[in-house]
């Protein structure tokens, strides 16, 4: 019977001591989005959309994220020159393949976790009712405080 206490003491104390010393991962500060001039927003508009084949070939799987953090980074990714201040704005665009061309994006909230580091992209897709059962390419763009990441993930959920 001693034995079985000392063992169970034993196993309580390290579940106790291994349980505190991790941090829980939340990711629930929604960061702002930043608005930019009319021009840049044409512009992106224009180049993040169907016309842009490169969005859809370089699909992985049914998502492809891009975060921009520099105008070298915009023009190789998108071949084209924007006029956006890299220094204080980061642009987070992608493309999303989905069951029906009638569904559409309802929402994009980009959350900062308890690290500073960490981000996640929660995309919320609206589910047509009654829509045509082709495959579809979602398309979006948004301008948010500069990020410096180390980690990203994204989250997809259909309504």
């Amino acid at each position: 019977m001693k034995k079985f206490i000392f063992f169970s003491a034993i196993a309580l104390w390290l579940f106790v001591a291994t349980g505190c010393n991790k941090q829980e991962m939340r990711c629930d500060i929604a960061l702002d989005v930043i608005k930019i001039s009319n021009n840049a927003k044409v512009l992106l508009d224009s180049i993040i959309s169907n016309k842009n084949t490169f969005l859809r070939t370089n699909l992985k799987d049914s998502l492809n994220i891009f975060v921009v953090n520099s105008k070298t980074d915009f023009k190789k990714k998108f071949n084209t020159d924007i006029d956006i201040d890299f220094d204080t704005i980061t642009i987070i665009s992608g493309v999303v393949r989905t069951a029906s061309i009638s569904d559409k994006i309802d929402e994009l909230v980009l959350y900062q976790c308890n690290t500073s580091e960490i981000f996640k992209l929660d995309i919320s897709i609206l589910i047509a009712k009654n829509g045509w059962t082709q495959i579809g390419y979602l398309y979006f763009w948004k301008a948010y405080p500069k990020i410096n990441m180390k980690k990203f993930s994204t989250t997809i959920k259909y309504k």
